[in-house]
């Protein structure tokens, strides 16, 4: 595997994970467990995902998403 399959293959496993841990968010969410350790868990797993995606943004090596370009004072993507 070279480098840019290397990248392509994380950056798959990086957009699933972000969207399995916004899947099971809503779950929780839908079942009033926002409060719970797990949910708390897919948050950071969240904020991290999208970290990394910001990064990859950033570097120019994503196209940038018009979903979350820019965030207003205080507001969240979350």
């Amino acid at each position: 595997m070279d480098r840019l399959q290397a990248f392509e293959s994380m950056l798959g496993a990086v957009q699933r994970g972000y969207e399995e841990a916004s899947q099971k968010m809503q779950a929780l969410n839908a079942q009033g467990k926002e409060k719970t350790v797990t949910y708390k868990q897919h948050m950071a797993n969240k904020l991290l995902y999208m970290n990394m995606l910001s990064l990859y943004r950033l570097y120019g090596l994503l196209d940038q998403d018009p979903a979350q370009q820019s965030f207003p004072a205080g507001g969240s993507p979350l």
